[in-house]
């Protein structure tokens, strides 16, 4: 309880604080009453509307109209969309193949995929006799376009040979790991195969996790190291299981040229690694995705493919996807019964894409970097890293549990957060996260006394207020909200929330405090529901 002494100063110093703000907006509201700018509609891309068509612009943003004018029973569109729906973000890319060769082409030598390397991991003792693992996590490693090509051509010519048998072909290939560069380099190496890619959360539970392979036959997995623990019960209730592939950490194994394969995994994994080798039967196959990539680039020195876009591409033409072949068989996260699988068509994907571009404010490759920390096993993540793919933005990843400076396997003292490190200019997120910032936020706020809790309290009504009537905050945004903007790297540029409803409160508290937040509603449907900024 603080003191009556400490309250009156604490008073004093808020009225001092408020009388300097209020006298400075007295003074410019003139100059901010002449020069501000209000957007009073939505700025299209291409202005042109058709005749058929009521649109004025200067009433109000028009967002969306009926197909058939007054009949408001029928499908609704954008109005820079009325003719037909998007289904290409560029025209000639129309699969997820497409999409990635063409930025392999026009920016071979950028950096496009960022990872952490993972200097040390202890168990700290907690509460209760628990034990929870805090790590040490080094600078960000970068591979470049051209380089991701070169691990995506090894991983497809590799994989392809090893699924050379007739009764392999265009079977689902299932991926069940965390976010990180290697989940999207065999995505990437499946969709070149022409195989359908069968997604599954990393925190699904083993009968969840065997349902979804059994459901879909498949008969190659690929799965992180972390998660090899699962891979004995896996072998023994999935029949039609083959082929098992670990993701052991390989840009570090091409930086350092590290063949001892230990080095490469951690302790528990290499554990685990050990109990699933013995739990082996019928003929099934464990192998390093490394070994698959090496396997490959023999491949590749011997037998030289088709000229082709890529470093490797299938002699047989007929085996890349087609627009309407099936891409994703997307499982859900399995919160309310067994997962789902949802069939999504690379149309599907690329149509998503074109919708992202479409609603996302200029995207600059040479400047914005993404974080990529949610499951790509779910369509927004995906379509997230494609559209930085598509771009030519640096993607940086990271985890929920390493994300900020406070986050639950930062070893505090010993490395900073994700958005420390890597401080990106765009992060997609769900209403959870944001209100885990939040609450970071006011944790932050309360341990620096009485005096900074009400300065933040009245600096964010102040902010708020000035943002509803469209006049900027300078003063608040360098004294106040600067430091808070830390918290995500102090760069961030644009916050995207969708896969959950976004309360008001957690929206204006995302805007006030660090950016701009474009909404959308759940899975392929916020790219086309992201509101314009305000």
């Amino acid at each position: 309880m603080p003191s009556l002494l400490k309250i009156v100063a604490v008073n004093i110093g808020i009225f001092i604080v408020k009388l300097f703000v209020y006298t400075y907006e007295i003074l410019t509201w003139p100059i901010y009453s002449i020069f501000r700018r209000h957007i009073q509609y939505m700025p299209l891309t291409d202005p042109k509307i058709e005749e058929d068509y009521t649109y004025d612009p200067e009433e109000k943003r028009t967002l969306a109209m009926s197909t058939r004018q007054g009949d408001p029973s029928a499908p609704w569109r954008a109005v820079e969309a009325m003719d037909s729906l998007l289904t290409q973000p560029a025209p000639n890319l129309a699969t997820a193949v497409d999409i990635w060769l063409r930025s392999v082409k026009l920016h071979p030598n950028s950096n496009a995929f960022g990872t952490r390397e993972i200097l040390a991991t202890e168990l700290e003792a907690g509460p209760g006799g628990r034990s929870f693992v805090k790590l040490t996590l080094g600078e960000y490693f970068w591979e470049t376009f051209a380089g991701a090509e070169l691990r995506v051509s090894r991983l497809a010519a590799g994989l392809n040979s090893l699924l050379a048998d007739a009764s392999h072909e265009k079977a689902p290939i299932a991926i069940f790991a965390e976010t990180r560069a290697e989940w999207f380099y065999s995505s990437q190496a499946i969709f070149r195969l022409g195989c359908p890619l069968v997604t599954l959360y990393a925190t699904l539970g083993d009968s969840a996790l065997v349902h979804g392979l059994n459901e879909t036959e498949v008969t190659t997995l690929f799965i992180s190291d972390d998660l090899m623990s699962k891979v004995p019960y896996v072998v023994k209730n999935c029949p039609k299981l083959k082929l098992v592939i670990f993701m052991s950490h390989g840009i570090f194994y091409y930086l350092n040229n590290d063949k001892n394969s230990d080095s490469r995994l951690s302790q528990a994994a290499q554990k685990d690694l050990n109990k699933a080798r013995a739990s082996l039967n019928n003929g099934i196959k464990l192998m390093d995705i490394i070994d698959i990539e090496e396997m490959g680039k023999n491949i590749m020195a011997t037998k030289k493919s088709d000229p082709g876009p890529g470093l490797w591409m299938p002699a047989d033409e007929s085996m890349l996807p087609k627009p309407d072949d099936l891409a994703v068989i997307m499982y859900t996260s399995g919160s309310t019964g067994m997962p789902k699988g949802v069939e999504l068509t690379h149309r599907c994907m690329s149509s998503a894409m074109a919708g992202f571009v479409k609603r996302l404010p200029k995207l600059k490759p040479d400047k914005d970097i993404f974080i990529a920390y949610l499951p790509l096993a779910h369509v927004l993540e995906l379509a997230c890293e494609l559209v930085c793919v598509y771009v030519g933005m640096r993607i940086g990843y990271g985890n929920p549990q390493t994300l900020t400076d406070n986050s639950t396997r930062i070893k505090v003292g010993a490395c900073k957060g994700d958005v420390t490190k890597l401080r990106p200019t765009i992060m997609a997120t769900v209403p959870t996260v944001l209100q885990r910032i939040e609450k970071t936020v006011w944790e932050k706020i309360t341990e620096d006394g009485l005096l900074a809790k009400r300065l933040f309290k009245f600096a964010y009504d102040y902010k708020l207020r000035r943002l509803r009537a469209g006049y900027p905050s300078f003063i608040v945004d360098k004294l106040v909200f600067r430091k808070v903007r830390k918290i995500l790297g102090g760069r961030i540029r644009y916050l995207m929330s969708a896969g959950a409803p976004l309360s008001q409160s957690s929206q204006m508290f995302a805007y006030v405090c660090f950016a701009p937040i474009i909404q959308g509603l759940v899975r392929a449907c916020s790219p086309a529901t992201w509101f314009i900024e305000e």
